[in-house]
């Protein structure tokens, strides 16, 4: 298989979401290498941003954090995403 020059344009933000996402499927050992990832961006306002945000701060079990976040975001009505983690009935 040959690459082409679109294959190389990705958007930074795509290969940073996409490694936040791995290594959230790895566990919790990479919560430190996430959290510094984040920080990096955490001035933007990007919904994968947030959610990846989320899913730290419920993997760091920072449940009410992670709540408080989930339902203060304006969310466009696009954005549907699943996760596979149970953290709970009252969240």
């Amino acid at each position: 298989m040959q690459l082409s020059k679109n294959h190389c344009e990705i958007n930074p933000l795509q290969i940073l979401i996409k490694f936040l996402s791995v290594g959230c499927s790895i566990g919790t050992q990479t919560i430190f290498e996430r959290e510094q990832c984040l920080n990096k961006v955490g001035a933007l306002q990007d919904e994968w941003i947030i959610e990846r945000r989320i899913q730290l701060l419920i993997d760091e079990d920072k449940i009410q954090q992670a709540k408080d976040l989930l339902l203060s975001t304006p969310w466009q009505k696009g954005h549907q995403t699943y996760t596979y983690r149970i953290v709970g009935a009252d969240m």
